[in-house]
């Protein structure tokens, strides 16, 4: 493909990664089981703080940003400031679809298939890498920094978002301990798998060149 071809093709992506992260944050509500450890911590700063959610969003990306630039500042993007910009907007429409169920195990269904659904998302957006959201970055430059394996590092950031919230207030379900435990795992499984079909993709393409 040309230059523009590309670029056109790794913003589709990045969208597309976008949109499929924000249908899994809904289906994850939507269960009414806990959120996950991103909204869990900005929950605890706006309850500490006496703040709105976005505010608490804003302050924490600021200085999520901060660290990243220090660990490792190529991960910061165009695509971290549209993250920043857009990702709010595209999750609260698609929470205006979530589902609303008393039912335990169809709550439980909307959890796990939740979770693997923001993770693919999560997955595709990143491996577009126009550059990821501030969390996102902060896991991936650890990543490249110390060469530790991506679910090892999404299960320990999550634990300390989790934990953070919690003890600033915020409400902590079984939902939150699940994604704390399957989310970083199913995130590093997604970029092997992706990185093996673009792989096969530009294999096949060259023989048919």
């Amino acid at each position: 493909m040309k230059g523009e071809q590309i670029m056109y093709y790794r913003w589709m992506k990045y969208w597309l990664g976008l949109i499929i992260m924000g249908m899994g944050v809904s289906l994850v509500v939507s269960a009414n089981l806990g959120t996950d450890p991103i909204s869990t911590i900005i929950l605890g700063v706006a309850n500490a703080g006496g703040l709105s959610f976005g505010i608490a969003s804003q302050i924490l990306l600021i200085i999520v940003v901060a660290i990243v630039y220090f660990i490792d500042k190529s991960r910061l993007k165009v695509g971290t400031l549209v993250h920043a910009i857009a990702s709010g907007s595209i999750i609260g429409l698609c929470l205006k679809l979530q589902i609303t169920t008393e039912h335990l195990p169809i709550r439980i269904s909307l959890l796990v298939s939740g979770a693997i659904v923001l993770s693919v998302g999560i997955a595709i957006y990143i491996s577009s890498s126009l550059g990821e959201g501030a969390f996102d970055a902060l896991m991936m430059g650890v990543h490249n920094r110390f060469g530790l394996n991506v679910g090892v590092v999404r299960v320990f950031q999550d634990v300390v978002l989790t934990a953070i919230g919690f003890i600033l207030g915020a409400k902590v379900g079984v939902g939150s301990i699940f994604m704390v435990l399957v989310t970083g795992h199913m995130i590093g499984f997604a970029l092997n798998g992706i990185s093996v079909i673009e792989n096969r993709k530009k294999k096949t393409a060259g023989f048919a060149g």
